[in-house]
């Protein structure tokens, strides 16, 4: 239930942090708003819950220039309950979060995906990833080890909208849908012809700012 999470708000330098989660647990939402002195932006997510069976951790990075998409991670990655030590990884993980300079996409798969490959060469039991850079026209998708590349086609809302209706386990959970809401409203926010500036306060703030258009 919403009535047991706590919203803390932090800016550290140029880093912004919106913490949603409970009291007595790290799972919960995080989202950090990484501002440059230019038209430039990094914002990172992650969202953690515990189901009956598994643990999962969806993140996503995107970087911003002028107020476009120039490169994006998004992941989802499920590890059973009973893979060794998964939750000593991501407890460590979390609580350290906000102490590195690292976005929040970053940290959790070099600390927990590839950390626990190394040390117990174990891969998560369901994941999905996909990795978008407009630059390049690149965008790669990768389902549980079954990957394709593509060319981009400038038409970032259908990838994302494709990617979050991608299925990566069975279990019926509200949570499971957390990114999508988010992504959705990036895709709803980056639709409009907003500025660089405004676009930075709506994706942060999660609400439409109003405008004087005389």
């Amino acid at each position: 239930m919403d009535l047991f999470f706590d919203i803390f708000i932090r800016v550290v330098n140029n880093n912004i942090f919106i913490d949603r989660s409970k009291e007595d647990t790290l799972q919960g939402e995080d989202i950090k708003l990484a501002l440059s002195l230019d038209n430039s932006f990094n914002l990172s997510y992650y969202n953690y819950f515990k189901t009956n069976n598994n643990h999962v951790i969806q993140s996503f990075r995107m970087s911003f220039i002028n107020g476009e998409v120039t490169l994006a991670n998004i992941s989802e990655w499920t590890y059973s309950k009973d893979t060794p030590r998964i939750s000593e990884y991501i407890d460590n993980t979390l609580l350290n979060l906000h102490n590195l300079n690292n976005d929040f996409y970053k940290s959790i798969n070099e600390s927990i995906v590839k950390e626990i490959y190394t040390d117990e060469r174990i891969i998560p039991d369901t994941y999905k990833d996909l990795y978008i850079d407009t630059y390049m026209n690149k965008v790669l998708l990768d389902i549980n080890n079954a990957t394709s590349e593509e060319e981009f086609d400038g038409d970032i809302f259908g990838l994302i909208s494709k990617f979050s209706n991608i299925k990566s386990i069975e279990e019926n959970d509200l949570r499971m849908f957390k990114m999508n809401d988010i992504l959705l409203k990036i895709n709803q926010v980056l639709g409009k012809d907003y500025s660089p500036k405004e676009r930075q306060y709506i994706l942060l703030n999660n609400r439409k700012i109003k405008r004087d258009d005389n």
